[in-house]
């Protein structure tokens, strides 16, 4: 195999060449600021000359300016729910703030739902708390809580870290998956709830996530 590929957007970017059988990686950065100039609204274009085959990615990594994010379903909806163990009105679901009558030290069960289209492979999930909140790792000796059910079946792997929950899974089927855990309000305020996010590990653009919240802890 011996092949040139470049890329060109508005510009020209920059080319790299290929000879004999490789797996090297070999990335062309073009800046946000750039794409989104309204004076540089053109097509993004790769050539490749020469034998062989090529593969190409192509992704935007980017930083929201906005905290508050809506829902988007790139192949994957997600959606979260919460629900109080020891009394049910200590959450109140609201257009743009639940929790509206939280307590220190109550306990929550968290529900995550991820519906998939389509087969999805190497697949995580991330959900980040809010601040004021903790996880309760229920596995671990000592741990009182009262509720003692998380449908976990389908996640091959899961991390608990202190700000945020992580699912793992190499092979899921079309269908609606949920995942439960547990946390507690340890500190008043008002914070803003992250969205969670569930996406595929090798192709992250396809992706989905849930809203932004707020909460407020009394």
């Amino acid at each position: 195999m011996d092949e040139t590929c470049g890329c060109g957007y508005c510009n020209y970017c920059g080319q790299h060449q290929y000879k004999d059988r490789t797996t090297n990686i070999n990335t062309i950065d073009i800046p946000i600021e750039f794409i989104l100039s309204k004076s540089n609204q053109k097509n993004l274009i790769i050539q490749k000359n020469g034998q062989g085959r090529l593969y190409y990615r192509v992704g935007l990594n980017y930083v929201p300016t906005n905290l508050q994010l809506n829902s988007v379903n790139y192949g994957f909806k997600t959606e979260r729910t919460y629900v109080a163990i020891d009394n049910s009105s200590h959450v109140e679901k609201r257009r743009d703030v639940i929790w509206p009558q939280v307590e220190k030290s109550d306990d929550f069960v968290l529900f995550l739902y991820r519906k998939f289209r389509r087969v999805s492979s190497f697949n995580e999930s991330f959900d980040y708390l809010p601040a004021g909140c903790e996880i309760i790792n229920k596995e671990l000796k000592g741990t009182l809580i009262g509720d003692t059910n998380s449908l976990i079946s389908w996640i091959e792997h899961r991390n608990l870290c202190d700000e945020r929950v992580e699912a793992f899974n190499s092979l899921l089927w079309p269908d609606i998956y949920q995942c439960t855990y547990t946390i507690r309000t340890t500190s008043s305020g008002i914070f803003i709830i992250p969205s969670a996010r569930a996406e595929e590990m090798y192709s992250p653009e396809n992706f989905g996530r849930c809203a932004t919240e707020n909460v407020i802890i009394k």
